[in-house]
């Protein structure tokens, strides 16, 4: 090139304004950046434009080798400094984001290279970092969805492995070894049965850094480790993955949006293989006065049946080769196929080693602070919108809920929305309408369009076991929330118990013992609520929640498994109240003083309670008089009630 059309030193300066952020470079660093591309001219190897034939590639390859490392930084102080990213590397990002992840995520899909797995997770944790830093939502939620994705194929074939024996004829499930000293094994014995257990499956151990990082919480930064720490890391890159995405949502919770769904279905299968911390996968249920549980319905049993029989079918037979799934995802030779029906019925509680492993990854991410987290209302809202979007599809769709294991996840979903309801009870009146609503589609009677000709169903029928849950949240939620000053929650509230008096009695008798139980808790909640309002900022239960609970009360008593519950409910509230029988000086006025106990009850309870007392004491409910004593005499007390506000209402008029 002649040297009048090269570039001088004020055009590479000027041409490089702005560069920056928007700002320009220090014109010393630009000097000294030109100055060495000009003494130190960047050429093609005249002989690499020779080369050609068969070989040429090879030649190319061999030629790098001599080729001196590329060296193009300027020692100006200018490269030592750290800039934030601006505008111009978000750009940069999202543009080749897309592609990037596509080809970093088949890396680590289809290479059994352990270090390069682990490089190609390292990629796609990185993206994530930098959708974070740039607010990039959309794609933070695409690789969270991709990570979970392989996490849930991993928890599959954990539970395939569960229901499989090996090949010495013993399934994978363990109980709890007891030393001699009645101690249980340390965790140096746990992983021995875990190495035990992938030996004789013919797997690949787990990568030691991966076992590392469960004993710390790096804050989900990338740590080193030698390549000898990465051998496994291929087999198990499922866990590998889930553990990332988990530990993702962990730190950056505020950016899970569309990936929720994922998330729950990590959780369903994190269940289902008995790796979630028992406050996450038990069921909140009521108990009787003793405290025992109440019996499990047979909505539940049913269901818990049909879970049990799908989870049998879908394991190995004897007859069938599972080496194709299993091998080509743990990236062993030969799976055991041999499947022993029987050892999944007698081993329900027991352990399994990798079940265990998944356990630690769930604590290490602390799913239930993820799932309870209270801080942010719109969060809240967020997880709640997934939760009953999954428990129960808008518009009934068929292929979903045709699922086997639809029941089974719906009811578990319900369980923790729930909970974070109850967790979030300063957001409670802005939280429950998104349950009132969901209540509302699968109790109230919606129409259908049948063979051309309209007809009223209620959804939730179809699925019994998950409206019978629906009845314990409306009641658990009353029970918890009926106190919260916001009248618009307590109207929310009561309209969700009226939704259960419009249930078919023969439906409502199956759970009569479950709706008399929480009714009789409501039914002590009111004078509670009665007393606090005296110095809160708190209305007492009106006639039209009296009417409510007596309602719901009387549905109970009809049949014989809750008629108990909705006596001792009577009872425990009649017990409690300090005027039951007030003395001759106080019916003088002799003694002005209000009652001070903290259970009171308004004239509307007692003519709730009089009225269902004597519906006890005269047998009204299936000619059952086994309660006429004790109603007789509870009645003598509630009558002493309407003559304490009798002698009130005189005392006050007298005035």
């Amino acid at each position: 090139m002649k040297d009048e059309k090269r570039m001088t030193r004020d055009q590479f300066v000027r041409n490089n304004r702005g560069i920056n952020d928007g700002a320009d470079l220090p014109i010393e660093f630009l000097t000294d950046l030109y100055y060495e591309i000009k003494n130190e001219e960047i050429q093609v190897n005249q002989d690499l434009l020779q080369v050609g034939g068969a070989d040429a590639f090879d030649g190319l390859l061999a030629k790098a080798n001599d080729v001196a490392t590329p060296f193009f930084t300027s020692n100006h102080s200018a490269h030592h400094k750290f800039a934030q990213a601006g505008v111009h590397e978000r750009d940069m990002f999202v543009s080749i984001s897309s592609a990037a992840i596509n080809a970093i995520s088949t890396v680590f899909v289809e290479s059994w290279d352990d270090v390069l797995v682990t490089k190609a997770l390292d990629g796609l944790r990185n993206s994530a970092y930098i959708c974070s830093y740039f607010e990039l939502n959309e794609t933070f939620n695409h690789i969270l969805e991709l990570l979970l994705g392989f996490g849930l194929d991993y928890v599959g074939s954990v539970t395939t492995l569960m229901y499989t024996t090996k090949p010495d004829g013993d399934s994978g499930l363990k109980t709890s070894e007891t030393r001699s000293d009645g101690l249980n094994e340390d965790n140096d014995q746990a992983k021995s049965d875990l190495d035990a257990e992938l030996v004789a499956r013919d797997i690949p151990s787990l990568p030691k850094s991966f076992l590392a990082t469960l004993n710390t919480d790096a804050g989900g930064q990338s740590v080193h480790f030698d390549i000898s720490d990465m051998a496994g890391s291929a087999a198990h890159r499922g866990l590998l993955s889930l553990q990332c995405a988990l530990t993702l949502g962990k730190h950056h919770l505020s950016f899970v949006r569309e990936a929720w769904p994922m998330f729950l279905e990590i959780i369903f299968g994190l269940r289902d293989v008995r790796a979630l911390p028992p406050r996450l996968s038990d069921l909140d249920d009521f108990a009787d006065s003793r405290g025992n549980p109440l019996p499990t319905s047979a909505f539940a049993n049913n269901s818990h049946h049909r879970v049990n029989e799908y989870m049998e079918s879908i394991a190995p037979s004897d007859k069938s080769d599972s080496s194709g799934f299993l091998s080509s995802f743990f990236g062993f030779g030969q799976s055991p196929t041999s499947h022993d029906k029987e050892v999944h019925a007698g081993n329900t509680q027991k352990s399994f080693p990798l079940s265990e492993t998944l356990h630690k990854v769930a604590d290490f991410a602390q799913l239930d602070k993820i799932i309870m987290k209270t801080s942010d209302v719109a969060m809240a809202k967020r997880i709640l919108f997934a939760m009953l979007g999954s428990m129960f599809p808008d518009g009934d769709d068929e292929e979903i809920t045709s699922d086997p294991l639809f029941e089974h996840n719906s009811v578990f979903v319900l369980e923790l929305a729930a909970r974070l309801l109850i967790a979030n009870r300063v957001h409670a009146a802005e939280l429950y309408p998104i349950f009132l609503t969901k209540f509302q589609q699968l109790i109230s009677p919606q129409a259908v369009e049948t063979n051309g000709s309209s007809e009223s169903v209620v959804l939730g029928l179809k699925f019994p076991y998950i409206l019978e849950r629906i009845v314990v949240t409306i009641l658990r939620a009353c029970i918890h929330l009926f106190d919260v000053p916001e009248i618009c929650l307590r109207d929310q509230l009561i309209r969700s118990l009226n939704l259960i008096a419009t249930l078919p009695s023969s439906y409502t008798s199956a759970i009569s013992d479950r709706i008399g139980c929480g009714a009789a808790i409501i039914l002590r909640v009111f004078p509670m609520v009665t007393y606090l309002s005296h110095d809160l900022e708190l209305s007492p239960p009106s006639t039209d929640d009296w009417s409510t609970i007596k309602c719901l009360l009387d549905l109970a008593a009809q049949d014989k498994s809750g008629r108990g519950f909705v006596f001792d409910g009577i009872a425990s509230v009649i017990d409690g109240i300090d005027y039951a029988m007030p003395s001759a000086g106080d019916r003088d006025g002799q003694n002005g003083d209000e009652n001070n106990n903290e259970v009171q009850l308004s004239h509307c309870g007692v003519e709730v309670m009089a009225s269902l007392l004597l519906k006890f004491m005269n047998g009204s409910y299936e000619d059952d008089v086994s309660f006429k004593v004790p109603s007789m005499m509870y009645i003598n007390k509630v009558y002493s009630f309407s003559q304490h506000f009798s002698d009130r209402a005189l005392a006050d008029n007298g005035s």
